[in-house]
């Protein structure tokens, strides 16, 4: 359904700055599999763009329990045709995210969308689904020992 997007930093250098008017509408959205207790959510619900131009937005997480705990964001971008012009330069769901107990951070993504989005997308939806990976971590870590 919804356009799986990279999970590797796009280079600025690939970015081409537009000096049009278009703006382009990008909603975010969080949400947590049950088995992740953390709260998550972004900062910025939506926002409205000029392709070509870098943005930054950050989201929120909150670990209520009393022990640390592994997560790992998975994103989709909607309508999948946005998918090739959605870039992210630098994201969370990059790598895995360590949260000691009762801790929160706020997690950075710094993005553009490319100026080649076809004129009749005129809204991007960013969605990340933030998975528990904690005990998945602590397995592969004793069976390196």
């Amino acid at each position: 359904l919804n356009g799986k997007s990279s999970n590797e930093a796009a280079g600025s250098a690939e970015m081409q700055v537009v000096s049009n008017e278009r703006t382009v509408t990008v909603q975010f959205l969080a949400d947590t599999d049950p088995a992740m207790p953390w709260e998550f959510f972004p900062n910025v619900r939506s926002m409205k763009i000029h392709p070509g131009q870098i943005y930054k937005v950050d989201f929120h997480v909150r670990n209520p329990r009393g022990e640390s705990m592994v997560g790992q964001a998975i994103p989709s971008v909607s309508p999948a045709r946005a998918t090739a012009y959605f870039k992210k330069t630098e994201c969370f769901c990059f790598e895995q995210q360590i949260l000691e107990a009762r801790g929160e951070i706020d997690m950075p993504l710094m993005f553009y969308v490319d100026p080649g989005l076809p004129e009749n997308i005129g809204t991007i939806t960013l969605s990340y689904q933030l998975y528990n990976i904690t005990e998945r971590i602590e397995k592969n870590s004793l069976a390196a020992k």
